[in-house]
């Protein structure tokens, strides 16, 4: 019984996080943090779950669950590199419009001085 309600725990998580870094990939933002919010209360379930099977002292599960966990964590790394990635690109994207706008601003003067 123990096992189970840590498989379907675990199970969870993956889809959650398999939906989550779709909805990233998609850069869908607002729907983003409704699902780490479901991901984080999915953790809190799974690690409720596991709380039982562990040996007093260890936390030790399963190799075939212990498989699945690093595979998951393996894919929040890569998502919050992704994540980074794209925050830099943002900034970057900001800077580049920024400028633009100031250059729009100084040539739009210009012809304001002119015309006076």
């Amino acid at each position: 019984m123990k096992e189970s309600s840590l498989q379907a725990a675990l199970s969870e998580l993956e889809n959650l996080a398999r939906s989550q870094c779709e909805t990233e990939a998609r850069e869908d933002w607002s729907a983003s943090l409704d699902r780490l919010r479901d991901e984080e209360a999915a953790v809190s379930r799974l690690l409720a779950a596991a709380a039982p099977s562990a040996i007093p002292g260890r936390k030790i599960l399963p190799a075939e669950m212990g498989a699945r966990l690093d595979t998951l964590l393996a894919s929040y790394s890569d998502r919050i590199a992704r994540i980074e990635r794209h925050k830099r690109n943002n900034r970057d994207e900001l800077a580049s419009l920024v400028s633009a706008r100031g250059v729009a601003v100084s040539a739009l003067n210009l012809y304001s001085s002119a015309g006076n």
